[in-house]
């Protein structure tokens, strides 16, 4: 006898980290009722099973746990299946990293299936409509570490060519469903693949653990998980003039010093922190401003996938241009000087201000490498040159918008999730989404 395996592989910007935290949180409860959510060190990165998905690929796109946490494929494998097998038939054992789709290609979806195959797993996909999904990668984009535009992060998704010879795949894949979740139904079968349309990270919840199990469960404690939340446009406007002083990813895996990555993604929330309570200027719009361009090749994203999600019983038609503004490509940022701003606060007494200016210094020898794709040679011409700040008070709103982000003091836990730094704020979002 074994236990009834299922793999949650995403999408990413679905809930994942609301229902990892959830089930993180609850895993005593959830057990009670024959529902499984292993903490195993060979599995486990931070609330989710990233280690385990991360055994599956090659070094340079480890960058959501780092190359300190690399646990080899066959010891979690081999502890996984002792878990599987010690469990009856009529308990279940849930998997959950989104890093399954948006890094495997066929190559790992096979392994994976060879793997597990004695197991029958069962795969469970949310996805949500496009314009959503691009909103909420592109926040996450720059919460990881990029300096691009929302315009630049649509060109990626439309053109893999933009990107180093590693990922071009895997971004190509991230806003097009069938050639993310097709490679799935193939090896394991379609009958095995379960696809839910993606509503609010309640309802993913109370879904997720309603299919997997046999009995009645009390979710109504779900309500209060809804994490890794979009940053507002302007907030994202700050973050992005931010980045261009300190390195990326790719700067340091280039040199050798991803060891620093940890201490990057720290100052950067940090630096979330002070904008949240300081008077700052807003200055862009109250949703994403993209060019016809953007909007164009958004739009044959969403119309390519239609009849293939209504195949599945999925229809997203009546949310296409929700939530992003079409016109000339905004980068309002010119008239907010970073460096000003936290002399400012450090004049103040801010001595988290003082922390992130001095951390600035040290690092910002590591940001001026070559550029290896045509987005980042973008970055560095489209520089801005800093002006003087204008000063008005945030609105209180924003301050409550980032506190909900980042609640639990601002310390930061690392743990598998979009974009780069694959770190998420303590009890907050994490930063999923696709390579830079």
């Amino acid at each position: 006898m074994a236990g009834r395996l299922v793999f949650h592989i995403g999408l990413e910007k679905t809930g994942t980290t609301s229902f990892q935290q959830f089930c993180y949180d609850h895993s005593d409860v959830l057990e009670e009722y024959g529902v499984f959510y292993p903490k195993l060190e060979c599995l486990l990165y931070g609330n989710n099973h990233s280690i385990l998905s991360a055994s599956y690929l090659s070094p340079e796109l480890w960058d959501y746990i780092g190359s300190d946490c690399q646990i080899s494929r066959e010891v979690s494998v081999k502890n996984l299946i002792k878990l599987i097998n010690s469990k009856s038939n009529n308990e279940s054992i849930i998997i959950s990293s989104e890093h399954f789709s948006s890094r495997f290609s066929e190559i790992e979806i096979k392994q994976l299936a060879k793997d597990f195959y004695h197991c029958f797993p069962t795969i469970m996909v949310f996805i949500r409509d496009h314009y959503s999904v691009v909103r909420a990668a592109y926040s996450t984009w720059v919460l990881s570490g990029s300096r691009g535009t929302i315009d630049d992060f649509i060109s990626m998704l439309w053109d893999p060519n933009l990107l180093k010879p590693q990922s071009p795949d895997v971004f190509y894949r991230y806003c097009r469903f069938e050639k993310m979740i097709e490679p799935w139904e193939r090896v394991f079968g379609k009958d095995r693949v379960l696809i839910k349309a993606y509503d609010d990270a309640n309802s993913s919840i109370n879904v997720m653990i309603s299919e997997i199990s046999n009995n009645k469960i009390d979710l109504s404690v779900s309500s209060h998980y809804r994490l890794n939340r979009t940053l507002e446009p302007y907030i994202i406007c700050y973050l992005r003039q931010f980045n261009m002083l300190i390195p990326n990813w790719d700067e340091l895996f280039s040199i050798g010093k991803t060891e620093l990555w940890q201490r990057i993604c720290q100052i950067r929330n940090q630096f979330l922190l002070l904008i949240s309570e300081a008077p700052i200027l807003k200055t862009s719009e109250s949703m994403f401003t993209i060019s016809p361009e953007s909007n164009d090749r958004l739009s044959q994203l969403a119309y390519a996938d239609q009849v293939w999600l209504g195949q599945r019983g999925i229809d997203f038609s009546s949310k296409f241009s929700h939530n992003i503004l079409i016109g000339a490509s905004s980068s309002a940022i010119n008239d907010f000087d970073v460096i000003e701003f936290l002399n400012i606060e450090k004049m103040r007494g801010d001595i988290r201000a003082a922390a992130v200016l001095d951390s600035i210094n040290e690092l910002s020898k590591y940001r001026h490498q070559p550029a290896t794709n045509k987005t980042q040679q973008a970055e560095q011409q489209s520089r801005p040159d800093t002006g003087r700040v204008s000063w008005s008070r945030l609105p209180g709103i924003i301050h409550s918008i980032i506190c909900s982000l980042v609640r639990g003091g601002g310390h930061m836990r690392p743990t598998a999730s979009s974009g780069r730094s694959r770190v998420r704020l303590a009890q907050g979002g994490d930063t999923n989404g696709p390579r830079q």
